[in-house]
């Protein structure tokens, strides 16, 4: 499903190919969460902000981090392709979470992309928990708040919990779950 975020639900799905020429689905990814950052080589905010997810992609092993690059050349590029001049940022800054490259610019529009960095928050089942970047800020984050936002996720007993609500279960049940979650 490679159209505009269904807001109502709230997911999305996209296959692109990464820097190493492997097809990657967002959907390959459920039950886990995913921080997507969108950005593009020639954006200053951007190079600061790709090695903090790929140091993250390290260290913080209860979600998966991937970067999206806008297939655009730098004006002042010395390079005379955008994946040359990809690779050769990939390769002088030791990036090893994957860069999957929006050829099409798909993911440009199914995120309403604004602005560069962009960074999309999807929880366990594929729903966009928030995105931080849009026309008026930038998305630029720094380590910590990428964390604080991870941490912001309800436990999966307190959405089972929410759902029973929803449903009007028994008061029991409800009891259980939300013990699961202190």
């Amino acid at each position: 499903n490679e159209s505009k975020i269904d807001f109502e639900t709230k997911k999305t799905d996209f296959t692109l190919i990464d820097q190493n020429g492997n097809k990657v689905s967002l959907s390959n990814y459920r039950g886990k969460k995913v921080v997507i950052l969108y950005w593009a080589v020639w954006c200053p905010p951007c190079k600061e902000e790709v090695p903090i997810i790929n140091e993250l992609s390290e260290e913080y092993n209860d979600a998966i981090f991937l970067t999206i690059v806008s297939p655009t050349l730098g004006e002042n590029s010395e390079y005379k392709t955008y994946q040359e001049e990809i690779a050769a940022y990939i390769q002088k800054n030791n990036i090893e979470v994957p860069v999957l490259i929006d050829e099409g610019k798909k993911c440009l529009d199914i995120y309403g992309i604004e602005r560069y960095p962009c960074t999309i928050f999807v929880d366990e089942y594929g729903d966009i928990r928030e995105k931080v970047g849009s026309e008026e800020k930038s998305g630029k984050l720094t380590k910590e708040e990428i964390i604080k936002k991870l941490e912001e996720y309800p436990c999966l007993s307190w959405l089972i919990l929410k759902n029973f609500n929803r449903l009007r279960h028994n008061q029991l049940a409800k009891i259980i779950i939300k013990k699961q979650c202190i």
